[in-house]
């Protein structure tokens, strides 16, 4: 009787032990389960387009990471091969090469037209046919020299947004005119970036060169923030910008600039008299909707006296100065 009364204890003892270690791992795996769900900040980060692109976003679904970082490089590799003027073979490249009338591609055709748009809203000011002046001024090459009044106004003769025909996806241009459509590309990369992170998460920031789009919330539940750099102290946040489902684009010319026989020229020409703009404008933020928008504009109104800027700009976009 002893031995049964104390077999059953025994037993009993051992199921008491078996089910607080059941309960136990439930709980460990519980709490596992819970950091590895818990909503947390993800930054990806590579080069592109000459610069580097970050991607910050948060998720309760940390394996979503390699897709994104996975689809974002293949997605950022696609554009450069359609807008890139330092590769062989891209298209830009190719329409460059020679004139008459041109198939576009559909990332083409949107930046094509948007730049145009606001090439005619500026009346010249931003131009994507300004690439023959910066070559002449060796802006590109980093060989910088002061060209001659008559090779300028030569040069000239190879600038004008008027001389491209654009009707839907068919662009017509003379050989002699050259686009560079840097000045939006990476605002339109982002754009196309934001589309494909869209599908995965609802709460992200996505960076290239300082272009930046938001949406949705930070991890805080406040909206995105990003500074403005003060151009006289590099480095230092002059303004702060709280950004929900918008775009932000900074240009200026205090970062690139060249001093010779005594005077500075900055590293951004006006294509309607083809010399380095001298307005005093160190630095122009723009956000808009889209940051294909902000980062044209930004470049725009550099070029742009400030009174005349306001009554040029879309209603849409908000300018930081």
């Amino acid at each position: 009787m002893g031995k049964t009364a104390a077999a059953t204890r025994a037993m009993s003892l051992t199921r008491r032990y078996a089910m607080n270690r059941w309960r136990i791992g439930f709980i460990l795996l519980f709490f596992v389960l819970v950091l590895y769900f818990w909503p947390r900040e993800t930054v990806i980060q590579g080069q592109t387009m000459g610069t580097t692109y970050q991607i910050k976003y948060w998720s309760r679904r940390p394996y979503l990471k390699a897709g994104i970082a996975r689809t974002s490089a293949a997605e950022l590799d696609r554009l450069v091969q359609i807008f890139s003027t330092y590769h062989a073979n891209t298209e830009i490249q190719k329409l460059n090469q020679s004139g008459g009338t041109h198939t576009l591609s559909p990332d083409m055709q949107v930046v094509l037209e948007t730049a145009l748009a606001i090439a005619k809203k500026t009346h010249g000011a931003y131009d994507i046919t300004v690439e023959p002046l910066y070559a002449l001024w060796g802006f590109k090459d980093h060989a910088i020299q002061v060209p001659s009044a008559v090779a300028i106004q030569r040069t000239r003769a190879r600038v004008g947004y008027q001389q491209l025909k654009l009707v839907g996806n068919q662009l017509t241009k003379p050989e002699p005119v050259q686009l560079d459509v840097s000045s939006l590309a990476k605002g339109y990369a982002v754009d196309q970036l934001a589309e494909l992170v869209a599908d995965r998460v609802n709460n992200f920031m996505i960076e290239i060169g300082g272009e930046v789009v938001a949406r949705g919330q930070s991890l805080r539940k406040q909206a995105w923030v990003v500074g403005i750099e003060d151009p006289h102290q590099p480095g230092r946040v002059k303004q702060p910008v709280s950004l929900y489902n918008e775009a932000l684009a900074t240009s200026g010319t205090y970062r690139n600039t060249t001093t010779i026989d005594g005077k500075n020229y900055a590293h951004v020409l006006d294509p309607r008299t083809g010399y380095p703009v001298q307005l005093g404008i160190d630095s122009v933020s723009v956000k808009a909707p889209t940051c294909m928008l902000a980062d044209a504009w930004a470049t725009a109104l550099l070029l742009i006296k400030p009174d005349d800027a306001h009554a040029l700009v879309p209603d849409t976009l908000r300018i930081y100065d």
